[in-house]
């Protein structure tokens, strides 16, 4: 997912949850505010959202100055999406922090300012609990985090590595060491750890979506449906009664379809997963996933119906994202780059590196496909290149790094562009955009041979797709050409 500041050190904050009743640190006067507190972290190690931010609310009913249940409360609904008086938790657990430890001050103190986008105060706090407060187990979590949102990808790792030594029952670290690895491009270690979290949280959910989302990235999309498909089947009460990992696991699948260009049934399985969690809160997520797949699709009509579901629920900087995103389809170029200059300047304001880098590379790719669309191909090259280059992540930057070589072969640079996306084959060798354009520059190249057999690839790749798609129609042109130049 392509997270947000606030976001990451919220997962961040979920992942600390779990390890507080054993090491028995939260602050209350109340017992049974403690205990249900506990029981919320529980629910939160499992990712269900809901029924943890039952038990924090019980808590501060029983304790009402209870500053980590507040925070609780907070991490909770913003993972759910209810931001509606979300200001009024984390401002109760930073009013009351008071009452608590000296580390949960600057734990508290640490996510309030990120909250109000305060960088320096984040940074601050960071510090001293870094210096000060760096032998506490919740920090050391808070710590690799950090290092790992900053790309320090070996620092972090071994931090996980030494918290999985010290608490081997913690067992979202090895998810997290999982991930770290497919950051840096290293799969098959990535597969190995999600394995063991698999076997260590058979009951979980998060171990099955993480594995399927892996193999999203290295194209093994009949992997991914086959894992989805059968905890679907496997734990249907539990995606149920999960909303969070219900909607996840259900768009994990629905874009797992699309990667094979069934287009209509990834629809379909959004629309099933909206019967199944039909609450607005969860209804507006899947909208922003159902927005992408028509973006795909190139509607722009239905790009805005879906839009507007969601409208009310995000941030004005984020309104100028998916707005520009539709501009983009209908070819409406100059509030589009109204909309991207205004993206760049919101990027300005952004203080701290990591999240300033993550958004830069995604404004800077969307102002790379208007240049694309103008037909300004060398220009869209530097700038696809640029937000790769930014992004530095095995798992993210072949988006744009796509992008880069096709531009590169539009603009007659056909070495360029096989070389590259070759390369991106080898990670991937089921990425459709990527075979059907280098069995196009082959054939421009004059390369007819190597032309038809990666067209006869795409084709087996995509056996089941939807018949009317655009790259379909273009994959079918291209054939006719190369049985021309075989009949000549």
């Amino acid at each position: 997912m392509k997270q947000n500041f606030i976001t990451f050190i919220l997962l961040i904050l979920i992942v600390l949850a779990s390890c507080q009743k054993k090491l028995n640190i939260v602050t209350s006067d109340s017992v049974k505010a403690k205990d249900l507190y506990y029981q919320g972290n529980e629910q939160t190690q499992k990712l269900n959202y809901s029924k943890a931010l039952e038990f924090y609310e019980k808590a501060v009913e029983e304790d009402s100055l209870f500053a980590m249940a507040y925070l609780k409360i907070y991490e909770s609904r913003y993972s759910l999406r209810l931001l509606n008086n979300i200001e009024h938790y984390i401002s109760r657990a930073f009013e009351f922090s008071e009452n608590a430890s000296e580390t949960e001050k600057l734990i508290i103190k640490f996510y309030y300012f990120s909250h109000h986008n305060n960088f320096e105060a984040t940074k601050k706090y960071l510090k001293q609990l870094s210096d000060n407060h760096s032998h506490h187990f919740e920090v050391k979590i808070i710590l690799a985090g950090q290092a790992w949102r900053n790309l320090e990808y070996t620092k972090a790792r071994e931090m996980y590595q030494e918290i999985l030594r010290q608490a081997p029952n913690y067992i979202n670290a090895l998810n997290n060491i999982g991930y770290i690895y497919a950051n840096e491009g290293y799969f098959k270690e990535a597969i190995k750890y999600i394995q063991k979290y698999q076997k260590a949280a058979p009951d979980q959910l998060n171990p099955y979506d993480s594995l399927a989302d892996i193999y999203l990235y290295l194209g093994k999309y009949n992997n991914a449906i086959t894992i989805l498909e059968q905890i679907i089947k496997t734990h249907s009460k539990q995606i149920e009664n999960n909303d969070y990992m219900g909607i996840v696991i259900y768009t994990r699948l629905s874009t797992a379809y699309s990667k094979l260009g069934m287009y209509k049934k990834a629809l379909k399985i959004l629309d099933k997963a909206e019967k199944l969690f039909p609450h607005i809160n969860q209804t507006k997520i899947i909208s922003q996933y159902r927005f992408t797949l028509y973006e795909q699709l190139e509607k722009p009509e239905k790009m805005k119906l879906e839009y507007q579901k969601f409208k009310s629920f995000i941030t004005k900087i984020l309104s100028h994202y998916y707005e520009s995103r539709i501009y983009l389809q209908e070819e409406d170029f100059f509030n589009g780059m109204a909309s991207i200059d205004s993206l760049y300047s919101y990027s300005e304001k952004i203080i701290s590196s990591a999240p300033k880098r993550e958004f830069l590379a995604q404004t800077t790719y969307l102002d790379g496909k208007f240049d694309f669309a103008s037909g300004m191909f060398k220009v869209a090259r530097e700038k696809f290149n640029n937000a790769a280059a930014t992004i530095y992540n095995a798992l993210y930057a072949p988006r744009y790094q796509i992008m880069e070589y096709i531009s590169a072969g539009e603009a007659g640079d056909y070495s360029t562009a096989i070389e590259g996306l070759n390369k991106i084959l080898t990670i991937n060798p089921n990425n459709a955009k990527a075979i059907y354009y280098v069995s196009k520059f082959y054939y421009q190249n004059k390369q007819y041979i190597e032309a038809e057999t990666s067209l006869d690839i795409f084709f087996s790749i995509w056996k089941n797709a939807d018949n009317d798609l655009k790259l379909i129609k273009q994959a079918k042109v291209l054939k006719q050409k190369l049985i021309r130049v075989q009949n000549s």
